[in-house]
């Protein structure tokens, strides 16, 4: 039974580990965003695209949370 429970435990600190971080998983939707409009990653308007879809996010993200 300890043994079990030491597995299950483990288990769960794996899978909260593995879980990515909100700020990587707004990078990702944000990188995608412009992909899917057309500006790619070499594109010299990737890096303001993904910073301007980020600040648009951050300041919706605030007014959500009533800030």
């Amino acid at each position: 039974m300890t043994r079990l429970l030491i597995v299950l435990g483990a288990a769960a600190l794996s899978a909260c580990a593995s879980q990515p971080e909100p700020q990587d998983t707004h990078l990702a939707q944000e990188q995608h965003a412009c992909a899917e409009i057309g500006i790619a990653p070499g594109d010299p308007a990737y890096p303001r695209c993904i910073a301007n879809l980020d600040a648009a996010l951050f300041g919706i993200d605030k007014i959500a949370a009533g800030e």
